[in-house]
């Protein structure tokens, strides 16, 4: 983060495939929110923090590009309860997928979020 602090990151996928030119990263729910919940918009803090669901997704695939910087990820909930929204797809504002050319973009939005998350100075404040 922009003040020094490391946070690592780490997680298991239920399930990664590769489809066509892309790896496609997908989360099993028992429920699920509104397929909206899951995508942005907009790529800022306030949209985030309104859809706090929409967080996974994006760091599962930025966790993905980390090991896999050449790929093209995409990530999805496949929901067990809601089998006529599936998949929901991950999307931030158009773009369905992450790769070595929008990934900094999340990745410094995602840096904003933990900095406020683990600052200090904020104090702490129910958004439910």
């Amino acid at each position: 983060l922009p003040s020094g602090l490391k946070i690592h990151l780490h997680g298991n996928a239920d399930r990664i495939d590769r489809e066509e030119e892309a790896i496609h990263i997908i989360d099993y729910k028992s429920g699920a929110k509104a397929a909206a919940q899951y995508q942005l918009t907009e790529l800022n803090l306030e949209s985030l923090l309104k859809k706090p669901n929409a967080v996974q997704l994006p760091v599962y695939a930025l966790m993905y590009l980390q090991a896999h910087p050449q790929e093209e990820v995409q990530a999805s909930i496949l929901s067990l309860k809601k089998l006529s929204e599936n998949p929901i797809r991950m999307k931030i504002e158009k773009q369905t997928s992450l790769n070595s050319e929008n990934k900094d973009q999340v990745e410094k939005l995602l840096q904003e979020l933990f900095g406020e998350m683990f600052n200090p100075d904020i104090p702490f404040k129910s958004r439910v």
